[in-house]
């Protein structure tokens, strides 16, 4: 919760891996993180924001 919180303060839209799976049965726990949905102009910056909140959270 504490790297979604963080992120989110960011305008990022961390997404739980859960989601991603045919089965729920199968589904294991994690967050798909990335800026995919970033605009062009600020996509350095937001790189920069994950890989901060990434290392924080190592």
């Amino acid at each position: 919760m504490a790297v979604i919180r963080e992120l989110s303060a960011f305008g990022m839209s961390p997404a739980a891996l859960s989601a991603w799976y045919v089965s729920a049965d199968s589904a294991d726990t994690g967050l798909l993180l990335g800026v995919a949905t970033a605009p062009t102009k600020s996509l350095a910056r937001s790189c920069d924001r994950l890989f901060e909140v990434i290392r924080r959270f190592s």
